[in-house]
């Protein structure tokens, strides 16, 4: 029996022993991770810097473009793993953790995702959020959560949903989960919404989301197609909102449907609006009249596709639209009834008396006789750049050349390709240069043909 007890009393005394060594080998750790980091200190260049240059070093570490993921292996958080002065200084620049691009999340949160992106969030300790939401952002009560606690933060958000549920989740709102209209967004400036298939959006939805972004200055809906599109009975009148983009962002629409983003427009009232861009043009004119009427907007810059295939689309777009935009200085047109649109123009000169800026968009083929019609409205308007955008075409040496002779140091000239052209690496590309004596001036223009 004794030996029983002595055994015991064996073992909690070992087992002290070990507690004590353990805490002795915790505490010599800690003194030499502090040693260490006192060493860094002195030989760490980083250490010696002042913390300005230390701040701007850490940020030019960061993408130039788009908004970083959470990463392990890509900064900001590269960055946590170097040495514990390299996670200080991170952890103390609030501007590295504002930007953040949260892909879809898992149903559950037991791998953590949604921690990570909240303890992200926090490091911005306050400053204005960029938040980029993309892919099949299932139903996820953190991801509503993270979304509502920081809608107050949010001054730049992007929506790239891959399916209908990512979007009604990522803002409460849509068909699957009632709007909470108690969730508002009002340091929000500029949202995107870019679905990556072309959603069926109740028009509601998107006047409740503006409705929710009182001081939204630049928004940008792509792909959308309205289930309804009804007239509001007192439109949204948007008080802040400058720059508008409406339309598909590249390629035909899914399914076989025609996107209508531009409805959208018969239910609001932009008293602001400088920019306006429509790549769509699926609204008759008597609306987008009515729209430009009572907003009464400074309009400056205007983008169209002319291919609506509305009856006397061309005459009614000069006569009963242009009429109340007298202070639009830009003009962008695409499709196949552009040059008509210009023609019209170039009759009534008295219409868009402030333009100065012309960009055209070619798609298929680019004739002399279309060449012509540019040159025409040079001439008889004020022209101060005209850009010429063409698609994937042969674009002929002999039938641009009258064009680019028209530049001089008060009128810039631009042939080029277009962003979507993509040239295949086997072409040629050979360039022209053009030089026009204009005085002492010499304009040299490059244009290159395939």
């Amino acid at each position: 029996m004794s030996s029983i007890l002595e055994l015991r009393a064996h073992i909690d005394g070992l087992s002290s022993t070990i507690e004590a060594l353990e805490l002795t080998l915790r505490n010599l750790f800690k003194e030499r991770s502090d040693a260490q980091r006192t060493l860094n200190s002195f030989i760490d260049p980083i250490a010696r810097l002042p913390p300005e240059l230390r701040l701007d070093i850490f940020l030019l570490c960061m993408p130039e473009s788009g908004d970083p993921k959470p990463d392990p292996n890509a900064p900001p958080m590269v960055l946590l793993n170097v040495c514990g002065l390299w996670r200080d200084i991170a952890l103390a620049i609030p501007r590295l953790w504002a930007r953040l691009r949260i892909d879809s999340l898992p149903c559950s949160d037991k791998f953590g995702p949604g921690k990570l992106c909240k303890a992200w969030i926090q490091r911005a300790c306050g400053i204005p959020l960029y938040l980029t939401l993309h892919g099949k952002l299932v139903v996820n009560r953190t991801m509503r959560d993270l979304v509502s606690q920081y809608s107050a933060q949010l001054r730049h958000l992007t929506l790239k949903p891959k399916a209908l549920t990512a979007l009604t989740v990522t803002i409460q709102f849509g068909r699957e989960i009632e709007f909470d209209e108690s969730v508002q967004f009002p340091a929000l400036e500029t949202l995107a919404v870019l679905p990556e298939n072309t959603l069926k959006l109740c028009l509601d939805d998107c006047i409740r989301l503006l409705r929710a972004a009182p001081a939204l200055v630049e928004c940008e809906l792509g792909n959308m197609l309205h289930t309804d599109a009804p007239r509001m009975t007192d439109p949204l009148i948007h008080a802040s909102l400058q720059r508008l983009r409406l339309g598909r962002v590249g390629g035909p629409a899914m399914g076989g449907e025609d996107e209508n983003s531009a409805l959208i427009l018969k239910n609001l009232t932009l008293p602001a609006l400088r920019v306006l861009c429509i790549t769509t043009f699926d609204i008759t004119m008597p609306d987008l009249t009515a729209f430009l009427t009572r907003s009464s907007p400074p309009l400056t810059s205007l983008s169209i596709n002319c291919s609506s295939r509305l009856p006397d689309w061309e005459e009614q777009i000069t006569a009963g639209c242009f009429v109340h935009i007298s202070s639009l200085t830009s003009l962008t047109l695409a499709g196949a009834s552009c040059f008509s649109v210009l023609s019209r123009l170039i009759q009534s000169p008295e219409i868009l008396p402030n333009l100065r800026h012309l960009v055209v968009h070619i798609g298929s083929g680019f004739s002399t006789q279309e060449c012509n019609v540019i040159i025409d409205f040079i001439n008889v308007r004020v022209v101060e750049s005209c850009r010429v955008l063409y698609g994937r075409f042969e674009l002929q040496e002999s039938v641009v050349l009258p064009l680019l002779a028209l530049a001089h140091p008060d009128l810039q000239i631009r042939i080029e390709p277009s962003e979507d052209n993509v040239v295949s690496i086997e072409q040629r590309i050979r360039s022209v240069v053009s030089q026009t004596q204009v005085g002492d001036d010499v304009v040299v223009l490059t244009m290159p043909f395939t």
